[in-house]
């Protein structure tokens, strides 16, 4: 009886496909309305599902991050599949900076409003508070977590840009 499938298998699997559905309509939502304007009624009527499922990831934030973790989780499945050998290949690319632009930007704008407010010393760059912020993302994935707390201690030690002399 190869063939016959358990009631409780079949449920877990529409578990799972609701929930990559809610997963897929609240990143439409969030992307195209951002996180203050999505509403979950929107996420709802993306779905074939009622709102109440919705709730099952607790809250807007909750869903958010779980938006958030997908994402990621995608990239990094992505970038396995590739095997980006130790970046040879990707140190070839010509558009390769262009991707980080966008990010560079936003890091610059928030840095120039700490400056003028007296929040952030001068000697922080836009492109070191980038490598700063990915090593949360990279060496937790990478499974290196002493490494990026490692990152993090030399970024913050006294003395430092980041650190509690620097800060102003």
């Amino acid at each position: 009886m190869g063939g016959v499938v358990s009631p409780d298998r079949h449920r877990s699997h529409d578990a799972e496909r609701t929930r990559r559905e809610i997963l897929a309509a609240a990143g439409a939502e969030f992307a195209e309305a951002g996180y203050a304007g999505a509403l979950m009624d929107g996420i709802a009527a993306r779905t074939s599902t009622s709102k109440r499922m919705i709730y099952y990831f607790g809250s807007k934030e909750g869903l958010f991050t779980a938006v958030l973790e997908a994402a990621y989780r995608e990239i990094r499945r992505q970038e396995q599949l590739l095997n980006i050998h130790r970046g040879r290949h990707l140190s070839r690319s010509r558009h390769l900076a262009d991707l980080r632009t966008p990010a560079l930007a936003v890091i610059e704008r928030i840095l120039c409003g700490g400056r003028e407010n007296g929040r952030m010393t001068a000697d922080v760059d836009a492109i070191g508070m980038h490598a700063f912020i990915s090593s949360f993302c990279v060496f937790p994935a990478a499974g290196c977590e002493a490494a990026g707390m490692s990152v993090v201690a030399a970024f913050t030690a006294p003395g430092t840009p980041l650190g509690p002399a620097g800060r102003g």
